[in-house]
């Protein structure tokens, strides 16, 4: 969601508009390896009702070849990623979500070198 706001120039009925992001919107980044296609896909599809419940999308995600520079020690990712979350509060009931809990063990077992990049 973006808010629009309005400011008046020197009295003037002349009026600027700009848009700002929402800045309550959370956007987190990751990389990880995935070892297990099936695996990550089952969990994928198990969180899914979740984030559309809360409200949680994937902006951007991307199969990755080869790493160029990194400073962590493990060199193998193929994925990175951005979920946005539109608010603090929503990426809390995310990841305390029962049936989000439920699923994580394909995440922990399908995958490796999980980390985030931004938040």
């Amino acid at each position: 969601m973006k808010v629009l706001f309005f400011m008046m120039i020197m009295g003037s009925s002349v009026l600027a508009q700009a848009e700002i992001e929402d800045v309550s919107v959370i956007k987190l980044m990751f990389a990880l390896q995935i070892n297990d296609p099936q695996g990550y896909q089952l969990y994928r599809e198990g969180i899914a009702p979740v984030m559309k419940e809360l409200g949680v999308t994937v902006l951007e995600e991307y199969e990755v070849s080869r790493v160029i520079k990194t400073q962590s020690h493990e060199k193998t990712l193929n994925r990175v990623a951005i979920f946005q979350f539109p608010n603090e509060v929503v990426k809390a009931q995310f990841f305390s979500n029962s049936q989000y809990l439920a699923v994580k063990p394909l995440f922990e077992a399908s995958t490796s070198n999980f980390r985030k990049l931004i938040e």
